[in-house]
């Protein structure tokens, strides 16, 4: 029996927490999982990919959006073009209890390498908790000589940085080609971003600027401290501690 999983209408941090892992420990024959166009590596497990759906605007999105109103006119359209008969899964918006579980994606763009890659998230609702000092990172990179991408949907990131290499969107706005970087970068730089969730999720070393506000760093810390480097809150105000610990590397021929 194939088993149609529901979309989860929620922030990408906690789609990467929760619904990219209870997808994938679906234990089921045939998975029919709903997603956007581009999404399609972060489900290895899925059997037909369903897009007859319509995500809610991200000025919206607080966590996990109450979802039962909307799953109603989605399961009509499902049950249309598979019948009647599918089993339907509801996803539960759990963002704790399998934090532990990684799995291997690939993404399918064809991308070049990097030294670090950068998530210069750009934040429309909140942006008092965009980080300022990303131009000051970049060049203090390029003066080791280091390759720097940039990752990150387009309308999400501050695409008005220089000296960089190549921004993901370069090679499409989609998260394949987000997912294509990362696995092509030996380290990222981020913010307590959706984006530092996916890296956790594929065992990416990441270094990590603690939210200025209450954060899910501790998750991504407690569930993987082998790979994450934790960078002070203090860096909002001055970003020397991220300096000293990119030139660290260096020293240490991380990059070579």
């Amino acid at each position: 029996m194939q088993t149609f999983i529901l979309p989860l209408f929620c922030e990408f941090g906690f789609y990467i927490l929760s619904y990219t892992r209870e997808v994938h420990t679906l234990k089921c024959d045939k998975k029919i999982v709903s997603c956007s166009k581009g999404e399609e590596c972060l489900f290895p497990s899925a059997t037909d990919f369903f897009y007859d759906w319509k995500d809610i605007d991200d000025s919206i999105k607080r966590g996990v959006v109450k979802n039962e109103d909307r799953w109603n006119d989605i399961i009509e359209i499902a049950k249309c073009k598979y019948g009647n008969d599918i089993a339907i899964h509801r996803p539960s918006g759990d963002v704790r209890s399998k934090l532990h579980i990684t799995f291997d994606i690939t993404g399918t763009t064809k991308v070049p390498k990097s030294d670090i890659c950068i998530c210069a998230r750009k934040r429309l609702v909140a942006p008092s908790r965009n980080f300022k000092y990303w131009q000051a990172v970049i060049d203090f990179c390029k003066t080791f000589g280091l390759t720097v991408s940039v990752v990150g949907k387009q309308e999400f990131t501050f695409s008005d940085l220089h000296n960089v290499d190549f921004f993901s969107f370069d090679f499409g706005n989609t998260t394949d080609s987000v997912v294509s970087v990362l696995k092509n970068s030996k380290i990222l730089l981020t913010t307590d971003t959706g984006i530092s969730h996916l890296a956790s999720l594929i065992r990416m070393r990441q270094m990590v600027i603690e939210s200025p506000m209450a954060s899910a760093i501790g998750w991504i810390k407690r569930d993987r401290p082998d790979l994450v480097i934790h960078l002070p809150k203090t860096c909002y105000k001055d970003p020397q501690p991220i300096f000293v610990q990119i030139e660290s590397l260096c020293n240490e021929s991380y990059f070579s």
